[in-house]
């Protein structure tokens, strides 16, 4: 049986910390999406929005959602 890390062995985890609990995840393509409905001044029942909920239904398997 190997050794602990702890005790001289070796690490089975080398990355930091930060680059291991870095959340959440948000892509470039995220970014843009959120500043894209965010310059058009308004986020309720706007197209970006039904999209949203008819995505979400569809996801979790229900037939109502709402993106508020």
């Amino acid at each position: 049986m190997s050794e602990l890390a702890i005790f001289g062995g070796t690490k089975s985890v080398t990355l930091s910390a930060g680059d291991m609990f870095k959340w959440p995840i948000i892509t470039q393509e995220d970014e843009q999406a959120v500043l894209e409905v965010l310059r058009r001044g308004g986020m309720s029942g706007t197209d970006v929005t039904v999209a949203f909920e008819q995505d979400f239904c569809n996801w979790i398997g229900s037939k109502y959602a709402l993106g508020h």
